[in-house]
């Protein structure tokens, strides 16, 4: 639980100096491994690692593991937020926000 909070700010801050990006995509990816690849926001985090490190293919392909997600469990509203975001990646650009959080 304590993995995907850390990893989301380290991987979205608008602050550069608060950014790691390879940090992030270090600790996205064993939070992913432990959910079993199926927590949405877990998934989200782990796409908005992935284009930090530059690597929009993958956070492209995960955002939309991620926003399938939203959508079967009911969760318009993130499903928004991760389109929102999904839209920044299939133009080859992170997403900074200073929000603590992608819940």
């Amino acid at each position: 639980e304590a993995l995907n909070p850390l990893a989301w700010m380290l991987a979205t801050q608008t602050d550069s100096k608060l950014r790691d990006g390879n940090e992030a995509f270090r600790l996205a990816t064993q939070a992913n491994q432990l959910t079993g690849g199926t927590n949405v926001n877990v998934l989200d985090t782990l796409a908005a690692a992935c284009a930090e490190v530059g690597n929009y293919t993958e956070a492209r392909r995960t955002a939309q593991s991620a926003l399938e997600s939203a959508h079967a469990a009911g969760r318009t509203n993130l499903a928004t937020q991760i389109e929102a975001r999904l839209r920044c990646y299939e133009a080859g650009q992170p997403f900074h926000t200073n929000s603590a959080t992608n819940l």
